[in-house]
């Protein structure tokens, strides 16, 4: 399985607190419009990014203003 052999770790609530150094309740603002535009997957109530999503999320909201 590819996902065993390379480690992935998924990016949650917290990974995205340390990221952008803000709250929680700011980090699920962010992954829920992360989900809302399919660059995440909602498992239960929680949302995950995998990490080349992630980048590709941070390079299409680059430069933009955008309101979380």
């Amino acid at each position: 399985n590819d996902m065993e052999e390379n480690d992935v770790k998924m990016i949650g609530v917290d990974d995205v607190c340390n990221i952008f150094n803000c709250e929680k309740q700011k980090a699920r603002r962010i992954l829920k419009v992360a989900f809302e535009m399919k660059y995440a997957t909602k498992i239960g109530r929680s949302i995950y990014m995998a990490p080349e999503d992630f980048s590709h999320y941070m390079q299409f909201i680059k430069g933009k203003n955008v309101i979380i």
